[in-house]
């Protein structure tokens, strides 16, 4: 069974839009997993942005 992470609703709604544009602009579907998976390996391949988006609050 894979891992549940919850989301406040916003994030949600926010996944749902970027799901859309996503799917309106390629023509492919998306899953959130897909989407959430492709968001985490950007983040990951540049680390210290995301570490100092941290920082900024």
């Amino acid at each position: 069974m894979a891992p549940t992470v919850p989301i406040i609703a916003e994030t949600n709604e926010k996944l749902e839009q970027l799901q859309g544009e996503i799917e309106r602009e390629t023509g492919h579907s998306v899953s959130k997993n897909e989407l959430l998976d492709r968001m985490v390996d950007r983040a990951f391949e540049s680390k210290s942005e995301l570490i100092e988006s941290f920082r900024a609050e």
